[in-house]
């Protein structure tokens, strides 16, 4: 089974150079999803301004267009819309519930995410037994935090785990903030699982460059 290595933001779809939120969901999304490998990119519907009714509208439309195409939705901080829609997990945001808590009520299957700013883990705590930790902002400042950078994302992957918590116990690490296609390779190479994007996917070439970078391209044969 494929690994997820893309998490595309559903914030894409307003982001610069987006063709609008209808032929991003009808052309854009679908185009790219459908490029990569199955298994290998998770869609996170965020709209967090938007009402309950709209969330509910664009998750059952993402939930469709995700399994059409193999790939994955968690939905963010939201477990009873993640629970209606059938979506794969949730994404939970820093001030959110555990990821104790949410595995309780999605279940031992479910992909949880968690928000990370790369404070230590001092032992295997449950937020730290999470499937996905997104890391931010590495390679560009973000919401008043400074970026990272290659140096500092391999700080804090040296530093984040307890001694007893072995490679394949650990959450994957995905990077968030200023990830381009030109830059894939540095985040890679600085330890991280893949990346989580926003504004780098609003169009079908930039988020298949993303893709291809990430070496997750769906072969011609299958």
């Amino acid at each position: 089974m494929n690994e997820p290595r893309l998490m595309i933001l559903s914030d894409a779809a307003g982001a610069s150079g987006s063709p609008g939120e209808e032929g991003w969901l009808e052309e854009v999304l679908p185009a790219v999803l459908g490029g990569a490998r199955p298994g290998t990119v998770v869609v996170q519907l965020r709209h967090k301004d938007a009402s309950a009714r709209r969330r509910l509208r664009l998750a059952e439309r993402l939930r469709r267009i995700t399994a059409e195409q193999g790939q994955l939705l968690l939905v963010n901080d939201r477990v009873d819309l993640a629970r209606a829609v059938a979506a794969d997990g949730v994404h939970l945001p820093e001030e959110g519930m555990s990821v104790v808590q949410a595995r309780a009520l999605l279940g031992s299957k479910a992909w949880i995410s968690r928000a990370w700013h790369g404070e230590p883990f001092g032992a295997a705590t449950p937020d730290s037994m999470a499937d996905l930790l997104i890391l931010s902002p590495v390679l560009e400042a973000r919401k008043g935090r400074a970026a990272l950078g290659r140096a500092g994302i391999e700080a804090v992957l040296a530093g984040a785990w307890p001694a007893d918590m072995t490679g394949e116990g650990r959450p994957r690490v995905f990077g968030l903030g200023g990830v381009s296609p030109e830059n894939v390779a540095t985040c890679r190479a600085a330890g991280l699982a893949g990346v989580a994007v926003l504004g780098n996917a609003a169009t079908r070439e930039g988020g298949l460059a993303l893709v291809d970078a990430l070496g997750i391209r769906a072969s011609l044969e299958a």
